[in-house]
């Protein structure tokens, strides 16, 4: 069995900075059986401070961005039904918001700029009435035409039952709430009414809030400008550490190198001692963002709706079964769901065609952690929807979870309270803003830039799967075994990221599937442009 050696190949070390970062990665032709799952992040360009996927078939964060007259954003909702694939063949008849014309899971990623005055205008096209309720966003007033402009409250049935949390859309009707965005963060919206059933069944979506300062003496809002002070003051360590932090400006990036990266950053949170400013900690790559948003389904309770969905209603106009209470199942999820899809449909890009009613993708990429050229890190935002709290694991790696339900995890009097994580409690109703670095801790080269030399192990000693090149190298292919004709994209492997209960990384209790995505480790740009071989255009 014939043994190969890779050494001293400073073309492929990734060490040496480019003259250009990235511009907009899409969807290339590729020969690999992966092609299409193995894309580059999706482009995101500001829009009034917020950010949208420019590319279809694309993969990250996709906002919706509603309409802007002014400083109010309106978003025209629809709650609707529709159908669900999973993927051992099943199609689950679910609830859900679009924005879009036709149905889809989860409910759009509404985006907006802090201090901007959200209008939002729900459809009820169920067979019940229903509503959003906001959890996080103070003020919150109901308009229906009658009632105008009257704060949120609980509604209840003639004889006194608790119906919603918030005024509701009686079928066919439409409503408006309407809010002012005070904070910037990531939160979750869902159904007030009869939560127990509606969000199960899809009522649920994402507002992700850009933070902006804002001059008293004009009394308007301002974007937060990133400039190369910013980029160069990142903690480039533990900002944790006992025995301090050094940034990237400690360790030697350049005023131009700042100034380049600078072009591509996102802020999170703004600095609690300097609104003006971003806190270093909240400066990511804007154009690795991503959203994630854990539930489950009961099929049994989904097939029990479906089948009722015509019942004509009962003497206090309320659909007989079409409530939480008319459920006589033993409730019991048996998917498990991140952005409304299960593995492997979460590494499906954006808007896959053969996913029309799921148009959100789970992938995340990263490429190797270095402070001249790939100073950002990722951004990843965790919604917790399900009925129980999810122990989210990024494999293998930590995060850094700077932010809990849209608050920085810091005090204006300098307590940091934001940590490393190997596993992520995202509890029901709750949001986490984690940022995720690769900073290629297993030492792929030396100090020098050079290769280190690796013996092949013996090709019928190793494990392949579709995930890995065949060489420990980012953007290098290996030996492979016989008949296996190729893998992977780029030379790019992966990190497993999945929930920690077992039980929910299944498809109907079929292992593996469920609550399980994949970080994609792409090779530096350096190495990319070197070997011709790109990640994704």
């Amino acid at each position: 069995m014939q043994h190969h050696t890779i050494q001293n190949e400073d073309d492929m070390s990734g060490n040496s900075p480019i003259q250009a970062r990235r511009g907009r990665t899409k969807t290339t032709a590729a020969g690999a059986a992966l092609a299409a799952l193995c894309l580059a992040a999706a482009a995101f360009v500001p829009v009034s401070g917020t950010t949208h996927a420019a590319d279809a078939m694309s993969e990250g964060m996709k906002c919706t961005n509603g309409a802007l007259n002014g400083q109010t954003r309106s978003f025209d909702l629809h709650a609707t039904d529709g159908y669900t694939s999973e993927p051992d063949g099943n199609a689950i008849y679910d609830w859900s918001y679009t924005a879009r014309g036709s149905f889809q899971l989860p409910g759009p990623v509404l985006c907006a700029n802090q201090g901007e005055t959200i209008d939002v205008a729900l459809t009820d096209d169920l067979p019940v009435a229903t509503s959003i309720q906001f959890p996080g966003q103070a003020k919150v007033m109901f308009n229906d035409g009658v009632n105008a402009s009257v704060p949120v409250g609980p509604v209840a049935s003639p004889t006194g039952d608790l119906l919603s949390l918030v005024q509701e859309a009686p079928p066919g009707a439409t409503v408006h709430y309407v809010f002012t965005a005070d904070h910037a963060g990531t939160y979750l919206y869902q159904s007030g009414s009869d939560p127990q059933l509606q969000v199960q069944m899809g009522l649920f979506g994402s507002l992700v809030i850009t933070p902006r300062s804002f001059d008293a003496g004009t009394n308007t809002w301002s974007p937060i400008v990133l400039g190369a002070a910013d980029i160069k003051a990142i903690p480039a360590d533990d900002p944790k550490s006992s025995t301090g932090t050094s940034t990237n400006g400690d360790l030697g990036m350049t005023d131009p190198e700042a100034s380049l990266a600078a072009g591509h950053a996102k802020c999170a949170y703004a600095s609690l001692t300097d609104p003006t400013k971003c806190d270093p900690l909240a400066i990511y790559d804007g154009e690795r963002e991503n959203i994630l948003m854990l539930s489950e389904v009961d099929p049994g309770l989904h097939s029990f709706i479906e089948q009722h969905k015509a019942d004509a209603a009962d003497q206090n106009g309320y659909k007989q079964y079409l409530h939480w209470n008319g459920y006589h199942g033993a409730y019991q999820a048996h998917y498990y769901m991140i952005n409304g899809r299960s593995m492997p449909d979460t590494i499906a890009p954006n808007d896959a065609p053969w996913l029309p009613s799921q148009p959100y993708g789970a992938l995340a990429s990263v490429r190797p952690w270095d402070v001249h050229v790939d100073p950002l890190d990722a951004m990843l935002r965790y919604v917790g929807v399900g009925v129980t709290g999810y122990d989210f694991h990024p494999h293998s790696n930590h995060e850094h979870v700077i932010a809990t339900d849209g608050a920085l995890m810091k005090a204006a009097n300098g307590d940091n309270n934001t940590e490393e994580k190997f596993n992520l409690m995202v509890s029901p109703g709750a949001t986490l803003d984690a940022t995720f670095r690769w900073t290629n801790e297993e030492g792929y080269r030396d100090s020098a830039g050079h290769r280190l030399p690796v013996q092949w192990p013996q090709s019928l000693n190793l494990t392949e799967g579709d995930f890995w090149s065949g060489s420990p190298y980012l953007g290098a292919s290996g030996q492979l075994n016989p008949g296996i004709l190729g893998k992977t994209q780029c030379g790019e492997y992966y990190h497993v990221a999945h929930s920690h209960d077992l039980t929910q990384v299944t498809n109907y209790g079929i292992t593996f599937g469920g609550m399980l995505t994949l970080i994609q480790v792409q090779p530096p740009e350096s190495v990319q442009n070197a070997t011709g071989v790109h990640c994704g255009g």
